[in-house]
C-alpha cells in the first residue's frame, strides 16, 4: 500500500510541476518561451531530422527567443523532467515488486535511459543555441533521432511498468 501511495503523490508532484512549467506565466516557462519564439514550436516538442530545418527554426526563434530558449533548457526542461523522473522510478519500483532481479532491474533503468535520453537532447539543443550562428550540421541532423529516440523510451517507461501491473492483476483474477 505504501508503494502505491507513493506512486500516486510522485504523479500529483509531476502533474503540478507540468501544469506550472507549461501553462503559468512563470519566468523561463514554456509559455513565456512560446511568446519569445513567435509561438513556433521548440526543437523538443517538434523533431527536425536535416541541419538546415533546424538552422531555419533557430533562426526564426528571433535573438530573444533563442537567448530564452537556452535558459529553459538548464531550468524548466530540467525540472519538469526530473519530476517525471521520480514518478516513472516509483511507477517502476512498484510494478516490480516480487519480479526475478533481471526483469526489476530492467523495468527500473527505463526511467533513467529516457532521462538520459532528454539531458542529451538538451545538451545538444543548448550546445547548438551556444555556437549559433556557427552551425554544428552534425548534432544538428543527429537532434531529430535523439527527440524520437527520447518520446520513445518515454512510452516504454510508463507503457511497460503499466502493462506489468495489468498482466499481474489478469493473473490475479484468474485464480
Amino acid at each position: 500500500m505504501a508503494s502505491r501511495t507513493i506512486v500516486l503523490f510522485a504523479l500529483a508532484c509531476a502533474a503540478m510541476v507540468f501544469a506550472v512549467t507549461h501553462f503559468a506565466p512563470i519566468p523561463g516557462g514554456l509559455v513565456e518561451l512560446r511568446a519569445a519564439t513567435g509561438g513556433r514550436p521548440i526543437l523538443d516538442l517538434q523533431p527536425s531530422f536535416a541541419a538546415d530545418e533546424v538552422y531555419a527554426r533557430l533562426e526564426a526563434f528571433g535573438h530573444a527567443g533563442r537567448e530564452l530558449y537556452q535558459r529553459f533548457l538548464v531550468t524548466t526542461d530540467v525540472v519538469f523532467p526530473l519530476s517525471l523522473l521520480g514518478f516513472l522510478v516509483a511507477l517502476a519500483h512498484h510494478a516490480s515488486i516480487g519480479m526475478a532481479p533481471l526483469r526489476r532491474g530492467v523495468l527500473l533503468a527505463l526511467p533513467g535511459f529516457w532521462f538520459a535520453l532528454d539531458m542529451a537532447e538538451n545538451v545538444s539543443i543548448y550546445w547548438l543555441l551556444s555556437q549559433y550562428p556557427d552551425r554544428d550540421d552534425v548534432v544538428a541532423s543527429a537532434l531529430g533521432f535523439v527527440t524520437s529516440g527520447k518520446r520513445a523510451a518515454l512510452i516504454v517507461a510508463l507503457g511497460a511498468p503499466l502493462l506489468t501491473m495489468a498482466i499481474a492483476r489478469v493473473r490475479r483474477w484468474g485464480r
